[in-house]
């Protein structure tokens, strides 16, 4: 049942329908409590989920196949890391959220590569991949003024 938890977000995994979106809204509002603002702490709270993740996400393609729709827990490490030390304002988060969903649908190398491999390691790098993308981003558009 733990894994279950875990891999599928607390469930949004199960959304019937665009469950990925649905699970990193969740994480957004996650990342909108105070806890982000330690970026120490918050850095240790995205690697663990990191490592608990891994066994869930493997026991889940075992059972559903490749990368599976119920997989929501790396929509949840890629949304927190898109926004990862950065202003928390309607702007940036509004913008990272939708940067986010864009480029984890789109999968841009080496994303979309990564995301036809097999293994709960490439799950989680797609979208770590597609994170980082965001947040280089966002923190360029945030150095000349364009947000």
């Amino acid at each position: 049942m733990v894994h279950r938890i875990i891999a599928s977000a607390i469930f949004t995994g199960y959304f019937p329908f665009a469950s990925g979106t649905f699970a990193s809204l969740i994480a957004l509002l996650i990342f909108l409590t105070p806890l982000p603002e330690n970026y120490f702490l918050f850095g240790l709270f995205v690697i663990l989920f990191l490592f608990l993740s891994i066994h869930p996400i493997k026991k889940f393609e075992a059972y559903y196949g490749h990368d599976p729709a119920e997989v929501t827990i790396d929509e949840w490490i890629g949304m927190w890391v898109s926004l990862f030390a950065l202003p928390i304002d309607v702007v940036t988060v509004f913008t990272g959220f939708f940067l986010f969903r864009v480029l984890d649908v789109l999968k841009p190398y080496p994303a979309g590569f990564l995301n036809r491999k097999h293994g709960p390691l490439m799950v989680l790098l797609d979208d770590l991949i597609v994170a980082a993308y965001v947040n280089v981003f966002l923190r360029i558009a945030i150095h000349f003024g364009m947000l």
